[in-house]
């Protein structure tokens, strides 16, 4: 499949539609104070659009892409990201460290973006999670940009009472 696989991958980020929502989700990315949701039937291209928005990331984004699970729970789920971000992996209070690390990014005039994949996936309390890392501010601007790249199932954990 080497090739023509991905011969079909840029092909398919290459029609006009796909261009404009990936436009449209960059926008946001660097203008909105949303979590813009991306979202569609298994299979659809969800994590192909997200990879590709990753390796078209200007050169002022910190960009996480990751796949979530059911079993990612809040000290795993900022673990990933810390990882990801390149924070040693020592014990401590991991919101916080992020916390810190994204303000000395935005400091320097970058934009730390998290890229949640199967985003229907993470439990409640990380989803909670996540969305407390995405309130943080410095200066009245966003520490953090993030998307989440989910199926239909993410309504119902959107539903969740907690939210």
């Amino acid at each position: 499949m080497g090739s023509e696989g991905m011969s079909d991958a840029y092909d398919y980020f290459s029609t006009t539609e796909i261009s404009a929502r990936l436009d449209l989700v960059r926008h946001l990315i660097e203008n909105s104070e949303l979590v813009p949701l991306v979202r569609g039937s298994s299979g659809i291209g969800k994590t192909l659009l997200a990879s590709r928005i990753q390796q078209l990331a200007p050169e002022n984004w910190s960009v996480c892409h990751f796949e979530a699970d059911p079993t990612m729970q809040p000290e795993r789920l900022l673990a990933t990201i810390a990882r990801c971000c390149g924070l040693p992996d020592i014990a401590g209070e991991l919101l916080q460290r992020l916390v810190d690390r994204f303000e000395v990014l935005r400091k320097r005039g970058r934009i730390p973006v998290l890229l949640v994949d199967d985003a229907q996936m993470l439990p409640p309390t990380s989803l909670i999670t996540l969305l407390r890392l995405f309130e943080r501010q410095l200066d009245g601007v966003r520490l953090v940009s993030i998307v989440l790249f989910a199926d239909e199932q993410i309504v119902l954990l959107l539903s969740t009472p907690q939210l």
